[in-house]
């Protein structure tokens, strides 16, 4: 049997500004099983201010480049394999004199993607703060934009992989990420599908914490959207595929950490994402979405591509050593029982 290929999202093992380094985070990454990483600029930034803070400062490309060929060579010495920069935001509805500009910084990243060695540029649909005086959110509009950073990414080798966080301001169903994929006519361009954002989507509530932060029709669309999932899409259709639940949100935001806290306009989704995200199949923390059906759905199209294990979550931003390798072995624990669940083992 063919199976998935485990990783996990760099900021899944310790935060960056709380001191989490991204050579030690690669080591415990190695140690407790995982074949590759899920890179975020973010631990990719300030790996490059580790090396030279200085240049950096002056010359933060040149910095970043310097950084990827480090950390393409760690990454080789330990046996893992980087498989995306993430996430190019603020791109995809850009009005057409805004996109130059974001298009330049994407081809800078397609550039150190290439030196890490990977293959996948993910791309968001825009998120709050953007603003419709920036965005066009119109499909063709977002056709056009994504069709030529397919066409960066292509001259590299490289795919876009194409994700709708549950919030987003233009769409956040996988539903819109396949029309415009059609609609811009690139082979190119793939479904970056997440547990979380399809169970928020469909089944979400986070405000109705009577009803377990469920819709009241969550079962019906979910089942309606993962049948319509497993018609529309074939295995190749989908660049990867990330592994998040959710528990609970804390509506008030006062139990998390000041630097978390979103302001009273910001999209609820997006606040119940960035502070309470764990991994599937631990209901011994919360975890409250159908996490396991989303799975089987999407293994049923035949993918066995890259699967990543990613959370959000406060307790990232604990300090110390421990904080990586407990969401490193929690995070393995979680995609054991998840792959025990759907079959593959």
């Amino acid at each position: 049997m063919v199976l998935p290929k485990i990783a996990i999202c760099s900021i899944a093992l310790g935060r960056a500004p709380a001191g989490h380094k991204l050579p030690f985070k690669l080591k415990v990454a190695k140690q407790v099983g995982y074949e590759g990483i899920e890179l975020v600029m973010e631990c990719l930034e300030y790996h490059a201010q580790d090396l030279n803070k200085e240049l950096y400062l002056t010359d933060r490309r040149t910095a970043l480049l310097q950084a990827s060929e480090d950390v393409r060579r760690i990454a080789d010495d330990l046996g893992l394999e980087v498989i995306t920069i993430q996430p190019l935001q603020k791109y995809d509805a850009l009005r057409p004199h805004l996109v130059a500009d974001r298009l330049a910084e994407a081809k800078f990243w397609i550039e150190c993607i290439a030196i890490l060695g990977g293959k996948i540029l993910q791309v968001p649909t825009c998120l709050f703060p953007a603003t419709l005086d920036e965005l066009d959110i119109s499909d063709d509009n977002i056709a056009k934009n994504m069709g030529l950073l397919a066409d960066a990414c292509a001259e590299k080798g490289l795919e876009v992989g194409y994700e709708a966080p549950s919030w987003g301001i233009a769409f956040g169903d996988w539903q819109s990420i396949e029309r415009i994929i059609k609609l811009s006519g690139r082979r190119n361009i793939k479904h970056c599908l997440d547990t979380f954002h399809i169970g928020a989507y469909e089944c979400g509530d986070p405000q109705n914490a009577e009803a377990g932060s469920l819709k009241p029709d969550a079962k019906e669309r979910l089942a309606k959207s993962l049948d319509e999932l497993k018609k529309a899409l074939k295995a190749e259709d989908i660049s990867y595929f990330q592994l998040s639940d959710a528990q609970p949100i804390d509506l008030s935001q006062k139990s998390y950490p000041t630097n978390l806290r979103l302001p009273p306009e910001a999209p609820i989704q997006m606040v119940w994402s960035r502070n309470c995200r764990i991994y599937p199949c631990e209901p011994e923390h919360g975890g409250i979405l159908p996490c396991v059906e989303i799975a089987k759905a999407i293994f049923e199209t035949g993918f066995r591509g890259w699967c990543s294990m990613e959370v959000f979550h406060p307790g990232l931003y604990e300090e110390g050593e421990q904080v990586s390798w407990d969401w490193a072995e929690r995070g393995m624990r979680s995609w054991e029982k998840m792959a025990k669940e759907c079959g593959l083992k």
